[in-house]
Order: structure tokens, then sequence, then C-alpha cells
């Protein structure tokens, strides 16, 4: 199977940036979340208790976020 996606250039040069760099948006969206969630597993002693909550907090709404819009890690 193969899909085309075209544009018309450069009317639709907005359009073709955002889909040719969704990969690294995604690579950017998955490296935050291993940085949060190393940073709660990895260094939870060495902060202090309102730090680790905002992290998590923060790691939690990125997946609610993510799924909201029908998105997810996994490939």
């Amino acid at each position: 199977m193969k899909a085309t996606i075209e544009f018309n250039l450069p009317e639709d040069q907005l359009e073709f940036d955002l889909m040719s760099k969704a990969s690294k948006w995604y690579s950017l969206a998955w490296e935050l979340d291993q940085h949060l969630r190393n940073e709660t597993k990895y260094n939870s002693d060495n902060m202090h208790d309102e730090y680790y909550k905002a992290l998590k907090d923060t790691r939690k709404k990125l997946y609610e976020m993510l799924s909201e819009e029908g998105l997810s890690f996994d490939l």
C-alpha cells in the first residue's frame, strides 16, 4: 500500500511544514515524557515533594492531551 500527500506550494506551505516536521514533534514529545519519567523514577529522593508532584502532574497532563487528540506514543 502507498499513500501520497500532495501540497500546492507556496499556498500550502504551512501545512507542508507541519506534515514534514511531524516526526520531530513526536520525538520531542517522547523525549519530554522520558525526561519526566526518569526524573520522577530515579531522582525523586533528591527533590521537594511539590516539585515531584508537579513533574508527575505534567506527565499525566501530557498523556491526557495526547489521548484527547487520539494520539499515543505507540506507533
